[in-house]
Order: C-alpha cells, then structure tokens, then sequence
C-alpha cells in the first residue's frame, strides 16, 4: 500500500507502507506555503498549504509526484474534498471554494459559499449531494450541492466545543465531527434521522 502524508518542512511525503512494521518514504515534492490538508482522489493530490492555496499533484507515479498547477484562494486554506472535477476547499474565513479541476493543469473557482464562520474542515457525501462544512463554534453546515455552482444551506448543526474537522464513514451513514477540547461527535447523517448525535468520545 501506499501512503500520503503532508508535512510542513517536506510538503507531500509518500510512504510505502506494505510492510506496515517497516514504512519507507518513495519520494517527497517540496511545497510552498504550510501543507495541511491532503485529499486524494483517483491519481490526483489535493494538499491545502493555507496561504498558498491549493496544489494538485499528479500521483500517478506514487514514486514520482508531479506537480500540475497550484491556485491561490481568497482565503486560508485549509482542508478539500474532491467530487468528480470538482474541488471543495474549506478557505477558513472566506468560506467555501468550489474549483473546477475538469483541467488539473488550470484550476479555477467557480462558485463560493459564504458561512460567515471559520471554515476549517469539509468533507462530502455525493450519493446524498451535501457537504458537511466544519465551522468552529458554529458546529455543521450540511450545503446542498444539487447544483455545484449554486450550493444552498439545508441545515445547521449545533455541536458542543468548536468543530474543527469532520469525516463521512465509508458506508455514508455517519458524520464524525473533531470538536477540539470538547471531542468528537458522532452524527447520523441518514435520511430522516434529523442529524442527530448518536455517540461521543
């Protein structure tokens, strides 16, 4: 197997882990900016680097990553998710960035959402059409991206704590929301379940 890992000093790190009682790195391409986030979809790296933007890498060639171009955000980013050529990126206070990557090699924003909060997180659900927008002390944003260019609020949720970060189970079913000193949060993201908080550590 093969991992990627991002690291403020290296930027994309990727690791051969198929031994996992002895990981090697492959290979590392240096970035500008401060590597945070990292989404990877098909043979494309997305890593949010906060005032820099966003890079997608072409990691067909795990042992060889090639950058393919970088895009400035309005904002700080610092998290992305990837649906298809779309490209969500959680840009902190400038909201959400939906960026066109039908082109990897030229990027470009095609629409924003607003959620007047702190934006540090974002994760999507494509079979529903949401995405789930960590917020700070704001909690969830669940967006209806129905139409990609326009998303739309569909609901608020209220978490204790400030939600830093948020990941979708692999079946779909379940919300888990990072809420710094407070924990996480277990949310049930089924139809008609109302979003409700099932579990916490």
């Amino acid at each position: 197997g093969i991992a990627y890992l991002t690291d403020t000093s290296f930027g994309l790190v990727v690791l051969d882990v198929k031994d996992a009682s002895a990981p090697r790195k492959l290979a590392e391409l240096q970035l500008s900016g401060e590597p945070m986030g990292i989404t990877i979809s098909g043979n494309i790296a997305a890593v949010a680097t906060g005032g820099n933007g966003v890079y997608l890498i072409d990691i067909k060639a795990p042992e060889r990553p090639i950058l393919m171009s970088s895009l400035d955000t309005p904002g700080f980013a610092l998290a992305s998710c990837i649906i298809q050529d779309v490209l969500v990126v959680a840009d902190f206070r400038k909201g959400i960035q939906i960026v066109d990557i039908s082109k990897p090699e030229a990027p470009r924003i095609m629409a924003n959402y607003d959620c007047s909060a702190d934006v540090t997180g974002v994760c999507a659900h494509p079979r529903l059409g949401h995405i789930y927008v960590a917020t700070g002390v704001s909690g969830i944003f669940v967006l209806d991206i129905t139409d990609i260019k326009a998303p739309k609020l569909s609901q608020e949720v209220e978490l204790s704590g400030s939600t830093r970060g948020v990941a979708l189970s692999l079946d779909g079913d379940y919300l888990y929301a990072a809420c710094f000193d407070e924990g996480m949060r277990v949310v049930d993201v089924r139809p008609g379940r109302n979003f409700e908080v099932i579990g916490e550590l």
